[in-house]
């Protein structure tokens, strides 16, 4: 039954195309078109204070901000990316979280919604990977991304698609633990079974990978 579920999951994410993962990334702003612009007064104020605060951190970094459109009938967006101070230590590099925050244009000034994702570092033969790790433990992240590596499959992808910087989520509902997708800045998708019924050797194992398009 489980090679059953897996081979037909791996059937239907073969079917994605690689766009799909970064458009996974950016949300709501799948169809949109974007233009930098400003911030000033309490929406500058608000983003330095309240971005990490959850997190007990500053604001270490803070991208352009951006407005969103996306059509008739739809509000306009500001969205802002930030990346907080270090707030632990994880294979004996800092750790931090990517935050991004969103406001509706019409909103009043300093009304944000942000939502953020642990990231960490990995060590690697290859360099330090970031990832960011999910629903996943640190443990489980640093192992898929070294299993990646030691892996004798897609070693060119593989190679290509780590330094860029990945993500960790549960590609399929219900069983986080038995199917994970690494999805990779550079349009690469990699699918991890972590059903392995010879033993914890190599497990995850990476099954499929899907390269970005031309």
């Amino acid at each position: 039954m489980h090679r059953l579920l897996l081979a037909l999951l791996v059937a239907s994410s073969a079917l994605l195309s690689g766009s799909a993962v970064a458009a996974s990334r950016a949300g709501t702003n799948v169809g949109g078109q974007s233009k930098a612009v400003s911030l000033h007064g309490k929406d500058l104020d608000t983003m330095r204070t309240m971005a990490c605060s959850q997190y007990g951190v500053d604001v270490a970094t803070m991208q352009p901000a951006k407005r969103w459109t996306y059509g008739k009938g739809f509000a306009p967006e500001i969205e802002v990316a930030v990346r907080c101070a270090p707030h632990a230590t994880v294979n004996d590099r800092p750790a931090h979280y990517n935050v991004v925050c969103r406001r509706d244009d019409d909103q009043p000034a300093g009304d944000w919604q942000c939502l953020g994702w642990e990231a960490i570092v990995v060590p690697t033969t290859i360099g330090d990977i970031s990832v960011e790790p999910g629903p996943y433990s640190h443990e489980f992240a640093t192992r898929t991304i070294h299993e990646a590596l030691d892996s004798s499959l897609f070693r060119r992808d593989v190679r290509d698609a780590l330094p860029t910087g990945c993500r960790l989520a549960s590609n399929w509902d219900g069983s986080g633990q038995e199917v994970a997708e690494l999805s990779c800045a550079s349009g690469h998708r990699f699918l991890f079974s972590f059903f392995c019924p010879q033993g914890k050797t190599h497990c995850p194992r990476l099954m499929t990978a899907t390269s970005p398009g031309p």
